[in-house]
């Protein structure tokens, strides 16, 4: 008798299992559907007006143009993960490959995009550098053909500090 009690709680717990799995299914069902178009009604609109307002300002910098590009690879990677949305609400039969493929173009827009933020990051981060060591060195900074590089620039830096000016000095130090 204890086995059919055991056996029947298995299979309670199985049902309730099935159950709960069909619950979170069709509520992870529901929200896929409609988070993508959220996102639709934000993204795209504001994703126009930057790409607009980026395109008006003068003059176009590397870091306007990196926006730029930023925009039209959110709207082109919302337009690929809204159409195959489409196509699997719609029951449109694109094959195993025309499926994986759309998968995949959405999953490199999307990382095409974080990685325009990494370069935005360097860009800024260089842009800065280079404003820092024409600020602490503007004439090793001129002299060495705007030498960011520390390499290039640690011979004019040591007489810098050590506040010999004189270019003959320099020249003759450096070379040594």
């Amino acid at each position: 008798m204890d086995n059919f009690t055991e056996s029947g709680n298995v299979s309670e717990n199985l049902n309730d299992s099935l159950s709960e799995y069909e619950t979170v299914s069709q509520l992870a069902s529901k929200i896929q559907r409609y988070y993508l178009w959220v996102i639709f009604a934000v993204g795209v609109p504001g994703n126009i007006a930057t790409l607009i307002t980026v395109l008006k300002m003068k003059p176009l910098t590397s870091l306007t143009a990196y926006v730029a590009v930023l925009s039209v690879v959110d709207l082109l990677a919302i337009f690929v993960k809204l159409s195959l949305l489409a196509f699997q609400v719609n029951s449109v039969d694109i094959l195993n490959g025309g499926c994986k493929f759309m998968i995949f173009l959405g999953n490199l827009l999307v990382c095409f995009a974080s990685w325009i933020l990494v370069a935005m990051a360097v860009e800024s981060v260089r842009r800065f550098r280079v404003k820092a060591m024409k600020w602490l060195t503007c004439r090793a900074y001129h002299e060495n053909d705007k030498g960011v590089n520390l390499v290039i620039m640690r011979p004019s830096l040591r007489h810098r500090w050590s506040g010999n000016t004189d270019s003959t000095t320099r020249s003759v130090s450096a070379s040594t």
